[in-house]
């Protein structure tokens, strides 16, 4: 607790004042800016409460965009409804986080899996209740959320006075005390006696997740997931600004409350100062990584975040799942979607996969890969501006960004020593800020011809995209799938030290964003231009793929050949789901379900399989 580290987002936040001293805002200034400063605040203060208990929650800003969206969309301007709706938020929030805490607190699962299903899960849910239409709340609402409180005080710089109050009361409380706790014994204690301080860190952070949304419907108006809201980039920046880092050191809430305003002032500074729209999510991408290079450097003692890797099912989901899946197919009369998928779509989801897959190896999760497929797609129409000459020089230029983003985010996690999945997460946040700039700066018009005709599926035979890639990616599965590729892949997961990483990390990690560069330039390719969300539908079928593959985040066992038939039969899905009318939300949650599903069967299995030897042992030691 006196590791000065933990306030240095207030000192970040007197620096940024220090630009403003010469047009020092005024009451109502403050105001404003404090009204859109609040809801990450609260968010900062909740994951500090994850963090500190020794997990990750990747699904924060999920979980407050939900409650947004439902707040908006269901209150009414009386004084009963936006009560009622008020707590109702918070209860949903609550139960999404006891789920999460039961999962990881009780049945010893990884927290980065559980919390990255759970986020597509609620994300789903919150477009279907948002739709193409999304709600506005109440003029009621809003005018009591930024009005004025008592003598003409405005009520967000009242409720910011009463939030840090709360972090601080929150970090000298028995309740906090006995998170942390939690989260300084590690995973090397019995899992029932740390599984009730999870379950309430998780519990806790939930119920802030739904009040960051509740005061969202106010302070934005609008339930819209694409516009407003803290983003999880913003949110993790603000508590390592508190001094908490999965695997590294332990901070504050109060500091995690400071940070979330100092990340806040970063936007506002460069609003006043009238820098580009990129300059904010690349300072956040580069704060994050100055807050891992300082716990590094100030050699902080580590703490184990997740649970020792555990060994998975021996029979994977997909070896099991692709016949069943067939043969109910073929039962309901519905083999239309199996002979129909598309080749292309294969091989694109297949690389996305394999991509991935290779992190996931290692025991790691890389969250800048769709954030390098969005923008390698948005480069190759930008740099080429339609023009086939431009190709020789713009793909190999994308390609090579690509993976030199993926190898430095794998040489500065070995660095690092810490999470690595936030190194990635800091990372997507300048490739972001890239994307963001070239759209800015380049016109967005169509693929070159050549391009297209690559991905072509009309003519005769397949695409020459197939011909051309297709066996080099069937080779390096197959390659991998050998044991001695295997064994040394494994070798660096987490099952000890975070450091033994060696020197496989940004070899890794570049081959995997050198992959997901070549999948954006195919899919600008196959769509004749790209939106910065064209990765978006082949993330979540990516992650089902690797999980019933039995490549399941941290933890050992699994074989890559399997994803040979773990991509179609997770294409199928989705392609049996919207032969039955289900709209993009719906399958949406329903592929989330099933990865948490998948990762709930592994998890469970692994642990009861570690339970089982271990229990062996100890009646052998007692027999001897």
């Amino acid at each position: 607790m006196r590791d000065p580290a933990r306030f240095a987002g207030l000192a970040l936040l007197v620096l940024l004042a220090v630009p403003l001293l010469r047009h020092w805002p005024g009451l109502g200034s403050w105001s404003v800016w404090l009204a859109g400063a609040i809801p990450l605040v609260i968010a900062a203060i909740a994951q500090a409460q994850i963090v500190l208990a020794g997990g990750q929650g990747l699904s924060a800003g999920a979980i407050a965009l939900l409650v947004t969206a439902l707040v908006s969309a269901h209150m009414e301007a009386s004084t009963a409804s936006m009560a009622g709706w008020s707590v109702i938020g918070l209860a949903l929030g609550g139960a999404i986080g006891l789920a999460n805490g039961v999962l990881i607190g009780y049945l010893r699962l990884p927290s980065t899996a559980v919390t990255l299903a759970t986020s597509f899960i609620v994300g789903g849910t919150t477009l279907a209740v948002t739709g193409l239409a999304p709600e506005p709340s109440p003029q009621a609402f809003r005018d009591l959320v930024t009005g004025e409180a008592w003598w003409g005080m405005p009520l967000p710089i009242l409720l910011a006075l009463v939030l840090l109050t709360i972090a601080a009361a929150l970090d000298h409380s028995a309740i906090g005390r006995r998170i942390r706790a939690a989260g300084a014994g590690g995973w090397s204690q019995v899992a029932e006696r740390r599984g009730g301080a999870v379950a309430l860190a998780y519990t806790l952070a939930g119920i802030g997740y739904g009040a960051s949304g509740v005061f969202m419907a106010g302070a934005i108006g609008i339930s819209d997931p694409a516009t407003g809201g803290p983003s999880l980039l913003e949110i993790y920046a603000a508590v390592a600004l508190g001094g908490s880092l999965p695997y590294l050191r332990q901070g504050s809430s109060l500091g995690a409350a400071f940070g979330g305003l100092a990340v806040s002032a970063l936007g506002y500074v460069a609003l006043q100062f009238d820098l580009p729209d990129y300059a904010t999510p690349a300072a956040t991408g580069l704060l994050l990584l100055a807050c891992l290079w300082h716990a590094r450097a100030s050699g902080s003692a580590q703490a184990p975040a997740d649970p020792p890797p555990a060994h998975a099912i021996r029979l994977p989901i997909a070896v099991v799942g692709l016949p069943l899946l067939v043969a109910a197919l073929a039962a309901f009369g519905f083999l239309g979607p199996l002979v129909h998928l598309d080749p292309v779509l294969l091989l694109i989801a297949g690389m996305l996969a394999l991509a991935q897959g290779l992190v996931v190896m290692t025991g790691h999760l890389d969250l800048s890969l769709p954030a390098i497929m969005g923008t390698a797609g948005l480069a190759a129409v930008a740099l080429t501006q339609g023009a086939d000459a431009a190709l020789g020089w713009a793909v190999p230029l994308i390609l090579g960004l690509g993976a030199a983003a993926g190898a430095a985010s794998g040489a500065l996690g070995r660095y690092f020593r810490g999470p690595r999945v936030l190194v990635t997460l800091a990372m997507a946040g300048l490739v972001g800020a890239l994307s963001v700039h070239l759209s800015l700066a380049l016109p967005n018009g169509f693929a070159p011809p050549a391009l297209m005709d690559f991905l072509d599926r009309s003519a005769a035979g397949p695409a020459p995209a197939l011909r051309f890639l297709g066996p080099p990616l069937l080779l390096a599965l197959l390659l991998l799938a050998t044991p001695a590729p295997r064994r040394w892949l494994r070798q660096f997961a987490l099952a000890a030290d975070p450091a033994s990483a060696g020197g496989v990390a940004p070899l890794v990690h570049g081959l995997a964003g050198l992959l997901a560069a070549a999948m954006g330039v195919l899919l600008a390719g196959y769509g004749g231009e790209a939106p910065l969300s064209a990765a978006e539908p082949f993330t979540l079928p990516s992650l089902l793929a690797i999980e019933a593959a039995g490549l399941a985040i941290g933890r050992r066992g699994g074989n890559p050949a399997l994803l040979l038939i773990a991509v179609p039969m997770v294409l199928m899905i989705d392609t049996l789901l919207v032969g039955l009318g289900l709209d993009y939300p719906t399958r949406v949650i329903a592929m989330g379900a099933l990865l948490l599903a998948a990762v709930i069967l592994h998890g469970a299995a692994g642990v009861a399989r570690s339970r089982t030897r271990r229990q062996s042992a100890e009646a052998k030691s007692v027999q001897d």
